[in-house]
């Protein structure tokens, strides 16, 4: 049985309340929200908003929560860390529990070299050590990602962003210069010539890539292209950075997407699921030789390495590797897939499945009425008792990342959602006081 509770119109009253109450406290920089709603209670994949509605989460928390939501079990191991000592300042005086997670990042992750661990609190901060490691290391200060990309919100990830509306008005610095993500082979070989004629100048310290983007619009490269890349970037003597802040910790089907790629990056960046959603963490794991060539204190924190969110994330990493959710990941993601396609061959708003594992994304567009689909997609969804995320630069495209718990009649259930709904478009029978209800509470990361 499937617990989802639709009480109010969505957004309801309450959740519409604290909304504006959080709008006279909190800036407009901090607010991209979906649907208006306020969340007060998560159980399992499930969550509840102030007006009681409870729906089937499918955005997990922006892809961090990975094992579920209340589980007893990591509460614990916070509590009783916590207990015996809540902080320590690792800077200052090194702890067990940051030793003991480090160790395990650099065994799952890629690579069969000695690395070094860089703890944070955020994504973000992670490609900050990345592209920090990579200018130390070849003292050089270009660096090249991609239009579409997300890499974070603070100084140097900030600059590597391929969302120009992000950096509007912040003077981001010319050493930073973006290339088109490819998403046919005629692209690919275009991009890799553009990535070459910038390398060839030698100046060039890295180049930062997500292996699907994400944010983007869980967008697809061909085959080949990483790999190529990756060699252009050594062949240069520059560094290999790849971002798996979302992606990663199992979301593709694999520890890590670049696995899925056969890639071995000299920096890998994660955050958001090793804690699933319980504190707030980060890592950037590098080649040993690259990350220590930055000097002491050149990126440290008050809580990079706080005792208990390291066991917290320790105790996630054991949950999913006990209870087999990355192979759980590829069959439900195989499920999801098959039902989706479905919609693509049926409809012809419906335009494409991307991604893999449970990194889904459903890109829906009506060329009729030149309309972007996947955020108004998403606000019907959730009426019905279905939570997904939209992205996109145009919100064309339903994100659908639920937690790695998902299982079978979840999945269903949320197919199923999503049929009625292109079902509802495609008969006319879709509601127009949805439509309002979008425009007016509907906000998200599209920046066209």
């Amino acid at each position: 049985m499937i617990p989802v509770k639709i009480k109010s119109t969505i957004p309801g009253p309450k959740s519409q309340e604290i909304v504006t109450r959080a709008m006279e406290v909190i800036a407009k920089a901090q607010y991209a929200g979906l649907f208006g709603i306020a969340v007060t209670a998560g159980k399992d994949a499930y969550l509840t908003d102030a007006d009681g509605n409870t729906f089937l989460d499918f955005l997990a928390g922006a892809s961090a929560v990975s094992v579920g939501y209340g589980r007893q079990d990591i509460i614990d191991v916070y509590a009783r860390t916590a207990q015996k000592i809540q902080h320590s300042c690792f800077p200052y005086s090194p702890n067990e529990e940051a030793i003991q997670f480090a160790n395990k990042l650099i065994q799952v992750t890629p690579g069969d070299f000695d690395k070094r661990v860089l703890l944070g609190m955020t994504g973000s901060d992670g490609v900050d050590a990345a592209i920090k490691i990579a200018r130390r290391y070849t003292s050089r200060p270009g660096i090249i990602s991609f239009r579409g990309g997300y890499h974070g919100v603070t100084g140097f990830s900030l600059s590597a962003n391929g969302f120009s509306g992000l950096q509007k008005g912040l003077f981001i610095s010319s050493d930073f210069v973006m290339a088109d993500f490819p998403r046919t082979e005629q692209a690919a070989e275009t991009t890799l010539a553009a990535v070459e004629a910038l390398l060839k100048e030698g100046n060039y310290a890295a180049l930062i890539t997500e292996c699907i983007q994400g944010d983007g619009g869980n967008v697809v490269p061909p085959p080949g292209f990483h790999k190529q890349l990756a060699e252009l970037v050594h062949h240069y003597g520059s560094v290999h950075i790849i971002d798996e802040v979302q992606s990663g910790v199992g979301r593709s089907g694999a520890w890590w997407e670049c696995q899925t790629y056969d890639l071995v990056p000299d920096i890998l960046c994660c955050g958001k699921a090793i804690t699933s959603g319980y504190v707030p963490m980060s890592a950037c794991i590098a080649r040993a030789e690259m990350a220590q060539t930055l000097d002491k204190a050149q990126h440290l924190f008050t809580y990079s390495g706080h005792p208990p969110s390291a066991a917290v994330a320790m105790k996630v990493f054991d949950i999913i590797e006990k209870d087999h959710l990355i192979q759980n990941a590829v069959e439900r993601g195989e499920q999801m897939r098959a039902g989706l396609q479905k919609l693509v061959d049926r409809y012809a708003f419906a335009k494409e499945v991307r991604g893999r594992g449970l990194h889904m994304g459903f890109e829906v567009y009506d060329d009729r009425t030149n309309t972007p689909l996947g955020g108004l997609f998403a606000f019907r969804c959730a009426e019905k008792g279905l939570y997904p995320g939209y992205f996109g630069s145009k919100n064309e495209v339903m994100r659908l990342h639920p937690p790695l718990i998902v299982n079978k009649e979840e999945m269903q259930f949320a197919v199923d959602q999503i049929t009625e709904v292109c079902e509802e478009w495609d008969t006319g029978t879709f509601p127009q006081q949805t439509i309002q209800n979008y425009r007016q509470f509907g906000v998200g990361l599209g920046t066209d």
